[in-house]
């Protein structure tokens, strides 16, 4: 890009330098002082949306001051205002999308939602400050049908995920949580055959 004499650009931008070498990461950050104004910022705390605690056992991610500001930028539906303004809807709808890289378990409630961004209504709305993560019995008013939701971890750390509406309606409670039992155990086989083909070591606990 070519810049005319006396043109200066500016650019900010936020860059996270991690790695288990000290020694490595200590001449990366040096060079970039060379090469860039930079400014370091020490110990990773909030990135992004996404706060970061450190303790003895690693670190934990989570976006409460994200819901927190979310909450606060869009109101409060128990204050009894009428709000059915689409641009904010969609504000409202997009916000939490960007949750779901840590709640991955609002998803398809989040995804079900967020046809409805060309015209809301009211119970619409209300429906996305109501966002849970409690499965249900038979819980969409539509057609009836259950969710299925899981979540798998491989040595502390979480690498699929499951949230989606069951293909028929359940009978019962039971029936509901024996399907979502069933798309655990097939998830649980598609790992165990993966790491089967790379020869990796594991065990199910």
């Amino acid at each position: 890009m070519y810049y005319p004499p006396g043109y200066g650009g500016i650019y900010a931008d936020d860059i996270i330098i991690t790695g288990s070498d000290d020694i490595e990461q200590g001449n990366l950050s040096k060079y970039l002082v060379k090469e860039f104004n930079i400014k370091t910022l020490g110990c990773l705390k909030y990135f992004l949306g996404i706060e970061v605690a450190h303790s003895s056992k690693g670190i934990f991610i989570s976006q409460r001051k994200y819901v927190a500001d979310l909450l606060k930028d869009t109101g409060n539906v128990g204050k009894g205002e009428e709000c059915i303004d689409r641009e904010m809807y969609q504000c409202l709808i997009g916000r939490l999308i960007y949750l779901t890289h840590t709640r991955p378990d609002i998803s398809y409630v989040v995804s079900l939602l967020s046809q409805f961004m060309h015209r809301p209504t009211e119970s619409h709305l209300h429906a996305a400050y109501q966002v849970c993560i409690d499965a249900n019995y038979a819980g969409s008013l539509l057609d009836r049908r259950s969710t299925s939701g899981l979540m798998m971890f491989m040595g502390g750390n979480l690498v699929t995920w499951h949230n989606k509406k069951q293909n028929v309606a359940a009978r019962s409670s039971v029936e509901a949580e024996f399907k979502a039992l069933t798309h655990g155990i097939y998830e649980l086989l598609w790992v165990k055959i993966l790491l089967t083909d790379l020869k990796i070591p594991f065990q199910v606990l």
